[in-house]
């Protein structure tokens, strides 16, 4: 019996990662006066229930934005745009996006 029960329990535990994945791609674009827009690849079947929960953006190694989702913008994607200020060229901007079922990818920019 405790055999199947431990059985049983590995195989819930082996099968949970296959349902929670990080984001695929992120794409950066950075358009005039640092508006910064972020496109984050995540497919998932159910954006309220499976999605982007948070992003993080950082210049030069510190946080300048941090945004909460409770949802994904749509099945495919979540877009997010930022204002950021007094970029100068050299500037490294840096973006995090985490999956809510686990997962996390980042891409860095530098300004042009």
């Amino acid at each position: 019996m405790k055999k199947l029960a431990f059985a049983g329990l590995l195989s819930l535990v082996m099968a949970v990662p296959a349902f929670c994945h990080p984001p695929k791609a992120i794409d950066l674009k950075l358009g005039d006066a640092g508006m910064l827009t972020v496109t984050i690849t995540h497919q998932v079947k159910d954006p309220a229930k499976h999605y982007i929960d948070d992003v993080k953006v950082e210049v030069n190694g510190k946080k300048a934005v941090v945004q909460l989702f409770s949802v994904q913008t749509d099945k495919d994607t979540q877009t997010a745009v930022y204002l950021l200020h007094g970029l100068v060229k050299g500037d490294k901007i840096k973006v995090s996006a985490d999956c809510n079922k686990g997962g996390e990818l980042s891409k860095e920019l530098l300004v042009p």
